[in-house]
């Protein structure tokens, strides 16, 4: 029986990464190290290095050494504001994939043989081009060399002098917008609430003349190719939801965190503007703000509250945060908004925060109805 092939894994670490690969001594380090100072003002950035060789990271007589040596499977080593783990084996990329997630990219040195896109830095021999020209290297994005005269090179793959740090910056950072730009924007309404507090159905409320399920839903329909109500099944022929596109709750009894999820697995692909329908105050500003002030690489981007603390139910969610949602529910974490604490989060100050004022009871209902009529 024919051995069924699988399908070639996407990335080797990140979602966000770029591979510089090259023969030992061809300066790819070097060149590396000076991406990542001039990138880290800005942003995290992940560091990986592949080494075919072995290597060792602690010494004899240091107490990691020792207690690796004494048979320890796994060694952590930490103080206040680093740590580092060591694990006899193979490279588990699960573990690592989940360490790095809150990195906007990453630099991954090595690999010349895998299969990945990858820039080349041609060692000053040229050793490296004889195992592209054998096939052993493949998918070349680009080439950095000491001299663009020295060898003869590819006219349609991009070469840049190894001095031309900013040249280079641009392009590996373009490599990484395009990536991050192919997902496309996607709007999502909460209304898959109990509303116990409220003794009705949130959504159902009309605060605009018209339900609230309605009015946020037009309103994030402006901004995003496909718009949908997150709800539950049995809300499905509800008045205020039948006619609009609907994504129904895939697992119950996990709030918020089941609607956002529900939508990832239907729509993989996507970034995911989420509005609750209990926000009766949010408008065309408000989204604008959101959309147009939204960090292209981190993994939620949402406004804060007066404590400067996120709020979940107003925000951006890129669509490898599906991975760190599944990683919280494994933890027993079902909270939104503690999710987003522990996560890669770009906060946006809110221009007027009373837009996040949630309508949870009937006395907020009487509150904001006064509020909308300019009597508060």
């Amino acid at each position: 029986m024919k051995k069924k092939k699988h399908a070639p894994r996407a990335y080797l670490y990140h979602p966000f990464e770029v591979v510089f690969s090259g023969l030992s001594g061809s300066g790819k380090t070097t060149l590396v190290e000076k991406l990542i100072a001039k990138f880290s003002g800005e942003y995290q950035v992940a560091y990986i290095k592949h080494d075919a060789h072995k290597f060792e990271m602690d010494h004899p007589g240091k107490d990691s050494h020792r207690g690796r040596s004494a048979g320890a499977h796994a060694v952590l080593i930490s103080d206040p504001n680093h740590y580092a783990f060591t694990q006899n084996g193979s490279l588990n990329a699960f573990s690592l994939r989940e360490e790095i997630a809150n990195c906007h990219f990453a630099l991954v040195e090595g690999h010349k043989t895998v299969s990945a896109p990858k820039i080349i830095v041609v060692d000053e021999q040229g050793e490296i081009l004889k195992w592209i020209q054998e096939g052993t290297v493949t998918n070349v994005q680009a080439f950095i060399v000491s001299d663009k005269t020295k060898f003869r090179l590819p006219d349609d793959v991009p070469t840049f002098h190894r001095d031309d740090l900013e040249g280079i910056a641009q392009y590996v950072f373009n490599i990484i917008l395009e990536k991050a730009n192919k997902a496309p924007l996607y709007g999502l309404v909460l209304a898959g609430g109990m509303s116990s507090r409220m003794g009705q159905d949130k959504g159902a409320l009309s605060y605009h003349g018209q339900t609230q399920g309605e009015y946020v839903y037009q309103l994030l329909a402006k901004y995003c190719s496909k718009t949908f109500v997150s709800c539950r099944p049995d809300q499905e022929n509800a008045d205020h939801l039948r006619a609009l596109p609907q994504i129904h709750d895939r697992v119950m009894n996990l709030g918020p965190a089941g609607g956002i999820l529900s939508a990832m697995l239907t729509y993989p692909e996507a970034r995911w503007l989420v509005m609750a329908c209990d926000l009766p105050l949010v408008d065309d500003q408000h989204v604008q703000h959101l959309i147009e002030n939204s960090h292209p690489l981190a993994l939620v981007s949402g406004h804060v509250d007066a404590d400067g603390l996120p709020e979940p139910l107003s925000a951006i969610y890129r669509p490898e945060f599906k991975q760190k949602l599944f990683q919280f529910l494994g933890h027993g974490i079902q909270c939104p908004r503690k999710m987003l604490l522990n996560s890669l989060f770009h906060p946006l100050s809110n221009p007027d925060i009373n837009k996040l004022m949630n309508a949870n009871t009937p006395e907020d209902y009487s509150t904001i109805l006064q509020k909308l009529e300019g009597q508060l």
